[in-house]
């Protein structure tokens, strides 16, 4: 009965029905397939009046279709714009669908929230003011790796080319699964007006792909505190349908594909989202956290298939949000059309619309500030304000800040027009504006941007709504009532007033002020802090700072206007504080800006000068905006810039702002977006860059015709000195292109195009091109990895602009060209284009074609060409598969090549082969200097075949090939492993090579039977005049070239030599009559071995000298003379000889006649037979010195020996005793033949004890005193003897009736013990050298002194250093007495507080003392007056040789004095001036002084304050002192020019034994100077150098010449910049250095794990500062 009823209802509306849809018959025939897809209406064709078909179509499809009927009727009444009447009766026939019921709601919902009544109005008005912002998709690569401490994982992500349109934001490939799109930006760049477009086009029938839409602020879910089901968010949290709620969520979770829910500023959520994802479904009826389920949506978890939309900020990203979306795009805002059509939309006249855009197109800062949406819009604002109000024309807001500052005065002036001015609209409401922004501070600091009614007050509310400064709205609870919400127009508003309350009110402080205010970064956070959504707070702070906002603020401000001024001041010097701290380029972006707000040119240019130079940006979006903001800084720095872009997208205006900063220098884009368009832009603008000298534009696409723009450019910058075109998918033609610019461009250097489209083909058509440009000087190719760089060295900016000729090659032979194909696949098959571009590259000196497959064939036909290429220096041809034969082929063109100089071929590994040639000199024309001549009379070649394991065929080969080259002088075949036989024919072709000076065979066979024969080997050929085997690792003969060794020096250390060996090898040794020099270390000798080597040598004459120690390392080092007279000296050291080795050790003494000392240092046992070996080496008839240096040796020994040998005593001429070192002179045992009996110690002339705790054997030492009655010479010195002993000392003086030399310093003497001695010494009548030094004697003991020397005015040599003080009533009574003592020779008074008057004193006495040589003064207080003194009376002295005025304060005035008397002084040996400021002049004075000193020996200037003129003077002045042995001029500041000076003379100085250059600036490039010329000093023994700059090339340089100072004892390196490459250097020369005894590298930058390995190999090295 129903369907009766429904079926007549039907038929009375169908005519009506029937006749909109004939209106409308083009829609309704696409629609019909949506609903009965079986019915094919291609065959229908409906006629202006046939509406019978169209009738009964609609009746078939009524009666069999029910289903469908019902859809259709709905679907139609949805989307078609039916009469209202015809609408509701269709419907009441077909019954009311819940889910299309819900849909409707939505749709009246949505439009009436936005302020739409109807459908029509919305059409009409939201329309109007929409503007499409742009919209761009981007790919996300995430990283697998996670940051230590960091949840979340890193993501990176890449833009896609072009822009897309929203519709194209719901495209999906596939319905299964949820599609989530996740939309970022910017703040203000339109995200949220964006969604409620979508909302809105859905609502007015678009994206019909959805039945429902949903719509959630963040900001409002932050207000839910409990958990919700899906129902209840979507229904109770957004809308609860009218009818049938269970259907409804029945459909919607049955059909989840017509779903789109929107989240809208998830940047504004409070909850935080979980960093683990849930795979598994969830129960969409559970109660979960809001946050729980928008991740549960967002993962597909609950409602699997619908599509959720999600807008943020783009800082707040996580990889797991981007790893969840299936597509990310991001709103950039608008460009310059979009501004223009969102202009012309607001302005609805043409008049204001046109005035508005005319200052839009004339202020291009402003234009820029309008890309930003939300700031568009205000601007707009302000626009229509000023156009409407004002009759001329105003100045409009130049900064955010005060367009917001305008805003808020527009916004009260709209509804108090009456107000006179802005200043008073403020001056009315400022109680409420002060409330507003409390507010809005409030709000941020709570993250909260939703207030309710009882967080505002009345007035505000009346206020702030009424002025449009907050906005209204419902805000739904969970029982889906209604509260009443109130929020800012946008966040970025409550930020300025949150930020203008810290400027207004009296409450805030400065210090609170400077916590508020940091920088914000762009890049993506890794923790939320509690203002993660504030973007602008900083800038608006900043922008509140500036003068042109003073006005306002005192309008507003609760505290006076000073305070206002204080608080603006604070901001401005957080910004200078900002600028000096390390920034990120998100920061300095956003630092930029900040500056920018305050329009101050003078923080600007604080700004500029904190940032200097460098600004470098990563991996973040840079804007118009920020690019605009960083042009004012750029612009206004003290310096030229660079400016390096990396991963930053940017559009086309970015790159029209660059074109304004006129300081940059480097500018660099990386970005795998920039394309054609890019590069075409930032060609327009390059030319306007006049100081730009690097472009670097790399990752991105360019094509030829981006590639002809770009170089036209170029053409236009003739400053460009770099250019960085890597990775641009450029191909060969586009890169030849650029090419071309060389030729025009005369200050460029290089361009680089590594990474571009390169194989083999392409690299020879490049290599061409740039071989024809001549100021292409460089080539740098290769296709693994990918290279090609081209360089010139040859920019000048005097070239004319183009160079159309090149001058011969005559005149250009100092230009360089280098081409290097590396890793470029060439193959024989190109060696003939190869060829071609070889021969025809003018210059070319330097070729690299390693790393090929050119093999034997391709290399020969190269090596072919060589003759013909006459300015080539090296070419490189490793790694191309070349076999011997080609070895063998390369070593025949060693002397077929006139000018190649050098084969290198390893095959260690990678193959190496190189060759090195002289520039070729065929015509006597070409000849342009004195060593052009002497490379073209004779070419020194060097061959080296390394890690090459040869058969002795192969050997025999290359040395026939070999044989052919008269001129090689240097063959190295290390690392060959050279067996004996090979070695042995190697040698017999020494002969053949008569230039031939060194020979490298390490790493080959290093047997006893090898060292014999290498030491035979100096007989074979007489110009080895050097067998240097160190170890296996270093095997090298040195020749002397064309002519025999006048010298020969052989070591033999690590070839395993034992005992049975020695015999021959000293039998080889007797045979070379020029040998000086045996050295055999680290072999296999022992005690044994040492004892057959002294045997065997004991018959040899022309040995000399054997120092040999065991341990810690065997040592054995002999010394030849050509005119020797048997062994003279031997030194053995740490042996543990038993009792019959001692024996025959004494037989070989005993057979040694010319022996004249013997040393034993720490050799066990060796003091149980002491005593026999002097019974029997004191029958040796000549003088003979017998010493024992060792740990168990004290004096003791020395007197019980005395005791047990009395047969000796006779024998002994001197006895010395220093700590635990004994030395005994044995005499002539002629001098003793004819001695009494009763006199034990009748010889005895000379007894030391030195530093030997004689004080506790006064008993012995008087003993021995009664019986040497022939004494000379008594030491007694450095004991701790007190006055008591020194009594009982003294009173045995008298009995010593021949002594002339007394000397007791610092043995702990007073005055009492210096009256007993001043006594007894009146008794000695011989008495002549007196050394009382370092004894506290006081005045009391100067006085006994004067007395003293009143009686024996003979006296030659006084030293009373650091005795008493001479300005005492005793000490000037000593020096009146000092000064009457006519013939000293010698006098020593130092550190006795010596002053001027005191000296005077002294002086008067110079004109007697005829035979004074030696004044030593220093450590006084000798001033200018003093000095004048001693010049006075200096003249007088004819014989001083030695005088010492070091460490007094003798002043430059003193010095030029003094620096004149010593004119006179031409027997001048030792000057000593250490301590004295005497200065430059001084020096320069001297300079003209010192070459009259013939005779100077010692030349002391530590710490005179020289500089580089006096420096250069002294020391050029020294090259002619050929007698120098000690020069000092440490602590001086020595420039390179004066270092240079002293180098050039030092090779001179043939005698010169020490040289302290301490503390002297001497770098790497002087020490290599001056080790080239200490080489020369043959007699050095003490080189200082410590404290300078020396590093690891001056050490090798230094430890290279170690070998020639043949003297050297200490090497000091003290801190110095060594590091472990130096000192290994070192360390491994000391090995065959034996005779340097320590080398000092404290202090260096050397880890102590090294300074371990290095002392542990040889511990002469010490690295302590104690030692």
């Amino acid at each position: 009965m129903e369907d009766a009823n429904s079926q007549d209802e039907i038929g009375s509306i169908l005519p009506q029905l029937v006749d909109f849809l004939f209106d409308n018959v083009d829609w309704f025939l696409s629609k019909v397939p949506l609903f009965i897809p079986d019915v094919d209406l291609r065959q229908i064709s409906l006629k202006s009046d046939d509406k019978g078909t169209l009738s009964a179509l609609l009746q078939e499809l009524m009666e069999s279709h029910a289903k469908e009927w019902r859809a259709f009727i709905q679907y139609v009444c949805m989307e078609g714009e039916l009469p209202m009447d015809l609408e509701t009766q269709l419907l009441s026939t077909v019954g009311q669908d819940p889910a299309e019921t819900y849909k409707e709601q939505i749709v009246h919902t949505l439009l009436n929230k936005y302020g739409f009544g109807i459908k029509e109005d919305a059409s009409q008005q939201l329309k109007q003011m929409f503007v499409e912002p742009l919209i761009q998709q981007v790919k996300v690569h995430t990283k697998v790796s996670k940051p230590k401490g960091d949840p979340s994982t890193s993501s990176a992500i890449e833009e896609t080319p072009g822009t897309m349109k929203i519709s194209q934001l719901f495209e999906r490939a596939s319905i299964s699964g949820t599609h989530a799109i996740l939309l970022v930006g910017m703040p203000g760049t339109g995200k949220t007006l964006l969604m409620h477009r979508i909302c809105y086009e859905w609502a007015s029938g678009g994206f019909q792909q959805f039945t429902m839409t949903f719509l959630f602020e963040f900001r409002q879910l932050n207000l839910i505190s409990r958990s919700v089901t899906l129902k209840e968010l979507l229904f109770n949290l957004f809308l609860r349908p009218e009818i049938d709620q269970e259907k409804v969520y029945q459909y919607i979770t049955e059909n989840p594909q017509n779903v789109l829910i929107i989240f809208d500023g998830l940047d504004e959520f409070a909850g935080k989202i979980s960093s683990s994802s849930n795979k598994r479904n969830i129960d969409p009826m559970q109660d979960v956290p809001i946050s729980e389920m928008f991740q549960n949506l967002l993962e597909g978890t609950v409602l699997c298939g619908c599509t959720v939309v999600v807008t943020c900020r783009s800082k707040i990203l996580t990889n797991q949000l981007l790893s969840l979306a299936k597509c990310v795009a991001e709103v950039l805002g608008f460009n310059e059309d979009m501004v223009e059509k969102y202009v012309s939309l607001y302005f609805h006249k043409d008049e204001l619309r046109d005035q508005a855009l005319f200052h839009l197109r004339e202020n291009h800062t402003l234009m820029r500030m309008c890309f930003v949406p939300a700031l568009c819009h205000i601007v707009c604002i302000c626009l229509e304000y000023m156009l409407h109000v004002s009759s001329i024309k105003m100045q409009l807001p130049q900064t955010i800040t005060q367009f917001y500052v305008k805003m808020l005065n527009i916004f009260i002036w709209k509804q108090q027009m009456y107000l006179p001015n802005e200043a008073m609209g403020l001056k009315k409401f400022r109680p409420e504006i002060c409330e507003l922004c409390h507010l809005a501070l409030r709000g941020l600091d709570e993250n909260k941007t939703v207030f309710y009614v009882e967080d505002i007050s009345e007035d505000l509310k009346g206020f702030a709504l009424g002025h449009g400064l907050l906005s209204r709205f419902d805000v739904k609870k969970m029982d889906s009532s209604r509260d009443t919400g109130y929020s800012f127009v946008h966040l970025s508003s409550q930020e300025f007033f949150a930020s203008l309350y810290l400027m207004i009110s009296k409450t805030v402080t400065q210090s609170s002020l400077k916590q508020k205010l940091s920088l914000k970064s762009k890049w993506n956070i890794k923790y939320k802090t509690k203002d993660d959504f504030t973007d602008n707070f900083h800038i608006f702070l900043s922008g509140l700072s500036s003068k042109e906002c003073r006005a306002f603020l005192n309008e507003l401000a609760e505290h006076g206007e000073v305070l206002v001024q204080k608080k603006q001041e604070t901001i401005i010097e957080c910004l200078v504080k900002f600028a000096d701290s390390q920034l990120t380029g998100p920061k300095l972006i956003e630092l930029c800006h900040c500056v920018y707000e305050t329009q101050d040119l003078d923080l600007v240019r604080r700004i500029g000068a904190q940032l200097k130079f460098k600004y470098d940006f990563k991996n973040f979006r840079i804007n118009p905006v920020d690019m605009t903001a960083l042009s004012l800084v750029v612009n206004h720095g003290p310096c030229l810039v660079s400016l390096d872009f990396a991963g930053c997208p940017m559009e086309a205006d970015c790159i029209a702002v660059l074109e304004k900063c006129d300081t940059i220098e480097s500018l660099s884009f990386r970005n795998r977006k920039y394309g054609d368009e890019f590069v075409k832009s930032l060609s327009k603008c390059l030319p306007a860059m006049k100081f730009l000298k690097k472009l670097r534009l790399t990752a991105g696409r360019i094509t030829e015709d981006a590639a002809t723009a770009l170089k036209q450019s170029l053409l236009c910058c003739k400053q460009l000195q770099e250019i960085n075109l890597q990775d641009n998918h450029l191909k060969a033609k586009e890169m030849l292109l650029f090419l071309v610019v060389f030729e025009k461009m005369e200050q460029l250097k290089q361009i680089d195009l590594s990474n571009n489209e390169l194989n083999a083909k392409n690299i020879l058509t490049l290599s061409k091109a740039a071989s024809k440009c001549l100021r292409i000087t460089e080539v740098q190719m290769s296709v693994e990895p990918t290279i090609a760089i081209f360089k010139s060295d040859l920019s000048s900016p005097t070239s004319p602009p183009t160079m159309k000729k090149f001058k011969s090659e005559e005149n250009n032979g100092d230009r360089r060209r280098r081409l290097s194909l590396v890793h470029c696949h060439l193959t024989p098959e190109h060696v003939p284009a190869l060829v071609e571009i070889l021969v025809d590259c003018p210059h070319l000196s330097d070729v690299n074609l390693s790393e090929n497959y050119l093999s034997n064939d391709g290399i020969c036909q190269i090596a072919q060409i060589l003759p013909k290429l006459r300015c080539l220096r090296s070419i490189n041809l490793s790694g191309n598969g070349m076999s011997m034969c080609g070895v063998i082929y390369l070593a025949e063109c060693l002397s077929t090549v006139e000018n190649m100089t050098d084969l290198t071929i390893s095959f260690s590994g990678r193959q190496a082969v190189s060759m090195k040639l002289q520039k070729s000199y065929r015509e006597k024309g070409l000849l342009t200097s004195a060593e052009d001549w002497t490379t073209s009379t004779g070419t020194s070649k060097n061959f080296s075949l390394t890690s090459c394991r040869m058969t002795t065929q192969k050997m025999q080969q290359i040395l026939q090939a070999l044989g052919r080259c008269t001129d090689i002088t240097s063959i190295n075949l290390s690392d060959n492993g050279l067996s004996y036989q090979n070695i042995k024919n190697l040698l017999k072709y020494l002969p053949q090579f008569p230039n031939l000076t060194f020979l490298n065979f390490s790493n080959s066979d290093t047997s006893p039977n090898c060292a014999l024969l290498l030491a035979k080997s100096v007989n074979v050929c007489e110009r080895i005049k050097e067998v240097d085997i160190r170890s296996s690792k270093h095997m090298c003969l040195h020749l002397q070239k064309q002519q025999k060794a006048k010298e020969v020096i052989i070591r033999l250390n690590h070839c395993k030599i034992g005992k049975n060996d020695v015999g021959q090898l000293v039998t080889v040794f007797q045979r070379i009559p020029n040998l000086i020099e045996v050295s055999m270390c680290m072999n296999e000798l022992s005690e044994e071995g040492i004892l057959n080597l002294l045997a065997a040598l004991s018959s040899c004459r022309n040995a000399t000298e054997v120092n040999a120690r065991l341990h810690p390392r065997e040592t054995i080092h002999i010394i030849f003379s050509p005119g020797g007279d048997m062994l003279q000296s031997i030194r053995l050291a740490e042996y543990n000889f038993q009792a019959e080795q001692y024996k025959k050790l004494l037989s070989i003494l005993e057979d040694c006649s010319n022996l004249t000392h013997f040393k034993s240092q720490n050799n066990e046992k060796f003091l149980e037979v002491l005593g026999d070996f002097l019974t029997v080496l004191s029958r040796k008839s000549c003088m003979l010195t017998i010493s024992n240096d060792g740990q168990f040796m004290e004096d003791e020994h020395v007197f019980l020996l005395m005791h047990t040998h009395p047969e000796i005593l006779a024998s002994i001429g001197a006895i010395r005793v220093y700590k635990n070192k004994v030395i005994l002179d044995l005499k002539d045992c002629t001098e003793h033949i004819h001695t009494r009996s009763d006199i034990r110690f009748q010889g005895l002339q000379s007894l030391r004890f030195n530093h030997c705790g004689l004080q506790d054997k006064t008993h012995f030492l008087n003993t021995l005193m009664t019986e040497c009655t022939s004494l000379t010479e008594l030491n007694l010195s450095h004991n701790f003897l007190g006055d008591d002993r020194i009594s009982v000392i003294a009173d045995s003086l008298p009995s010593l009736v021949f002594l002339k030399t007394f000397e007791i310093e610092q043995v702990n003497m007073s005055h009492v013990g210096m009256a007993q001695i001043a006594k007894n010494l009146q008794r000695c009548k011989a008495i002549q050298n007196i050394n009382l030094s370092n004894n506290e004697i006081g005045e009391g003991g100067a006085l006994m002194l004067a007395n003293l020397l009143a009686e024996k005015r003979h006296l030659q040599i006084l030293n009373v250093s650091h005795c008493f003080s001479a300005t005492c009533e005793g000490g000037g009574r000593f020096m009146l007495e000092l000064s009457k003592c006519t013939e000293l020779q010698e006098i020593y008074i130092d550190s006795i507080c010596l002053d001027d008057s005191s000296l005077h004193i002294l002086c008067q006495g110079f004109p007697q003392m005829k035979s004074l040589q030696k004044l030593i003064l220093s450590n006084n207080n000798i001033t200018y007056q003093g000095i004048l003194s001693l010049a006075e009376h200096l003249g007088t002295i004819t014989s001083i040789a030695t005088i010492d005025l070091s460490h007094n304060h003798i002043g430059p005035s003193g010095g030029i004095n003094l620096a004149d008397a010593l004119r006179k002084c031409e027997l001048m040996e030792e000057l000593i001036l250490a301590g004295n400021n005497l200065g430059d002049d001084t020096f320069v004075q001297l300079g003209e002084v010192l070459p009259h000193m013939k005779k100077l020996k010692c030349v002391d200037l530590q710490s005179c304050h020289v500089g580089s003129s006096g420096g250069s003077a002294v020391a050029q002045a020294l090259a002619s002192c050929q007698q120098i042995e000690f020069i000092s001029l440490s602590d001086n500041t020595l420039d390179e020019s004066c270092l240079l000076t002293l180098s050039e003379g030092l090779p001179q100085f043939q005698l010169l034994k020490q040289l302290h250059l301490k503390c002297c600036g001497i770098s790497d490039s002087i020490c290599i100077s001056l080790a080239a010329a200490i080489g020369s000093c043959q007699s050095l023994e003490e080189l200082v150098l410590s404290w300078n700059n020396i590093g690891d090339e001056g050490a090798s340089t230094l430890a290279f010449g170690l070998k020639q100072m043949r003297k050297l004892q200490r090497l000091d390196l003290e801190k110095n910049v060594i590091q472990a490459r130096g000192a290994e250097a070192i360390v491994q020369e000391l090995g065959i250095c034996l005779w340097i005894e320590i080398v000092c590298l404290w202090g260096n930058q050397i880890t102590k794990d090294i300074e371990n390995m290095l002392q542990e190999q040889d511990p002469r090295v010490h690295f302590s500062f104690f030692r």
